[in-house]
């Protein structure tokens, strides 16, 4: 593997990494430490970081110690830029740290300090915009609670900070604390001695029970997915073929969110060639839950000059459209720092598992080998396993994978091929 397959296999999370790293440690070093400062994960909130990934990478050489010191310096140095820079970094220098890396600590807590002091003495910004700072230092929160007495201390922090601010009340710390459920007994009987986790409690505990009480009152227009109420159906359908406006039966097909539009989609094929942008949208969601002829028709002669149709195809798929739609996948521009269409129809793809015909073997594979998102890549491996694709090598490769999943589905598979 050259260098720069290298680094873009570092981006994908790909287990290949830490098989080439192995192999030859001294021929990467220099991209397995740009991964100890940089953020690689495509999507963090959905796939978590890459730390997985990279901490088996630098324990493969004897001397860990410039890796280890350029990722703490990277968290320490790392600014909060809106990004998950500072919790992706934070994950990896705590894996050290849980390998016995003293220093490590010292870094994740000066880095605390200094965010905490951010929260405590400085406040959000005056114009009341995005305040990258305050997600930076609740996931950092997340992550150091790892334990009771972790997280004891940190509640009682942000116990602090509602007592001696104003806006803790708008920017409440709800990740955190449902990341400790589990304690909630000993932050209980703490409470009862100790005013700072008394406040803590008592912020969190009125919040959650104002948001479950909102969440009970509001009601979707969309219909729930797989609904058996013809009556709902058919009232739908009613008004979306009696309203007048575009922005009428835009809101209308919205009702068809999850599922298909039962009637005649001759009007929703004509709302999708609509110059009003919400309507065509919705019309196109409409039709990507929709098996039927026309839909199909209509979403060939699309296909090159409208995004959305390409999702319609893949609902109303047939054997016979496999090079079509291998082509299309692979003439779109697979971009790690370009989400523009790539993902949303590798998605579409891997959502064929539920009907038949099933999604090409050619497409899974495709999806497998370029996808920069984990997630993805687990979800094609799977149905890769189901359909009895998967080699013996590509499994090994996948039990280094930065996606816990993907390991663990590889373990299982290569455990069933022992012999007994």
């Amino acid at each position: 593997m050259t260098t720069t397959e290298f680094h873009n296999a570092l981006l994908q999370g790909r287990g290949k990494c830490y098989l080439a790293v192995r192999e030859d440690p001294e021929k990467y070093r220099d991209e397995v430490m740009w991964a100890c400062r940089e953020l690689l994960a495509f999507d963090t909130q959905c796939e978590g970081s890459r730390a997985w990934l990279i901490y088996p990478l630098v324990r493969l050489y004897p001397d860990r110690t410039p890796f280890v010191k350029a990722a703490c310096r990277a968290l320490i140095d790392c600014p909060s830029d809106g990004s998950w820079r500072v919790s992706s970094l934070a994950e990896l220098v705590e894996l050290f740290f849980q390998d016995g890396d003293q220093d490590c600590w010292k870094a994740l807590m000066k880095k605390y300090r200094r965010l905490y002091h951010q929260m405590r003495h400085v406040g959000p910004p005056a114009d009341n915009c995005y305040w990258a700072e305050r997600d930076d230092y609740e996931r950092l929160c997340v992550i150091l609670g790892w334990n009771r007495d972790y997280y004891l201390d940190i509640a009682r922090d942000i116990g602090r900070l509602s007592l001696e601010t104003e806006w803790l009340k708008e920017y409440e710390f709800d990740w955190f604390y449902h990341r400790g459920r589990r304690y909630l007994r000993s932050l209980t009987r703490a409470a009862e001695k100790d005013t700072l986790l008394a406040e803590f409690h008592r912020v969190h505990e009125t919040a959650w029970a104002e948001f479950q009480a909102q969440l009970a009152k509001r009601r979707s227009p969309r219909i729930p997915w797989q609904c058996r109420d013809e009556d709902r159906i058919s009232a739908a359908v009613e008004r979306y073929l009696s309203a007048s406006t575009p922005e009428e039966k835009a809101e209308a097909l919205d009702a068809f969110f999850w599922n298909p539009y039962p009637a005649d989609p001759a009007p929703v094929i004509l709302d999708a060639q609509s110059d009003q942008e919400l309507l065509r949208h919705r019309a196109w969601n409409a039709l990507e839950n929709t098996r039927h002829p026309a839909v199909r028709e209509f979403a060939i002669s699309r296909l090159q000059d409208d995004e959305e149709a390409f999702g319609a195809l893949c609902t109303n798929y047939e054997r016979q459209d496999e090079a079509l739609l291998l082509s299309h996948l692979k003439n779109q521009r697979i971009d790690y720092e370009c989400t523009t269409n790539w993902h949303g129809d590798q998605l579409s793809v891997l959502r064929m598992d539920k009907r038949k015909p099933l999604a090409p073997r050619s497409a899974l594979e495709f999806i497998f080998h370029t996808t920069y998102c984990s997630e993805c890549r687990a979800d094609a491996l799977q149905q890769m396993g189901k359909r009895r694709m998967l080699t013996s090598e590509l499994l090994e490769e996948c039990l280094y994978d930065a996606n816990d999943d993907i390991r663990a589905y590889a373990r299982r598979c290569l455990n069933r091929r022992k012999p007994k």
